[in-house]
Formats: C-alpha cells, structure tokens, sequence
C-alpha cells in the first residue's frame, strides 16, 4: 500500500464516529421504532448487528435470532410480540 492511501487513525476514528455510526443508528431507528426503549447493551448489540451485517440485512439477521429459527432456540411468541415489530 503506498503511504498516501493511508488513511490516519484519527481521521478514521472521526468519520466512524460522527459519520458512520450516526447513519446506522438512523437506519436502525427507521427500521426499530422502539429501538431507544431498549437499555444501552442492547441498543449496542443491535448497532454492531447492523454495522457489521449492513443495515438492509439487519432485519433478516434479527429475525433469525428472534422468531424464524426455532430450531435454532428462537422465539415465536417474542417475535410476534407489537414491541420487537419494526
């Protein structure tokens, strides 16, 4: 990699928070209106799902760890439930 695609680590850090984190938690609150109901650790958990999966594949990704695998230790009455609904 030649030095002048270096990006700074400070300069990184600034654009991930003021830029990139504040547009998935946009996306996350239009997609879970009820997302600021949920404590801090949760709201978090919900941020890296969407930041590391991307937002369009947050809500697939939450289904599968709610209600569409109950195989998989999942819960229906949970994911039907008007509080987990986006």
């Amino acid at each position: 990699m030649d030095a002048a695609e270096i990006i700074p680590p400070d300069i990184a850090l600034e654009v991930f928070a003021n830029h990139d984190i504040r547009r998935y938690l946009a996306t996350c609150r239009r997609l879970l209106p009820s997302l600021d109901e949920l404590s801090p650790d949760c709201l978090g958990v919900i941020l890296s799902m969407a930041f590391n999966h991307d937002a369009r594949g947050l809500q697939r990704a939450g289904a599968a760890l709610v209600g569409d695998a109950p195989d998989q230790g999942g819960d229906r009455a949970a994911a039907s439930s008007p509080r987990f609904l986006a």
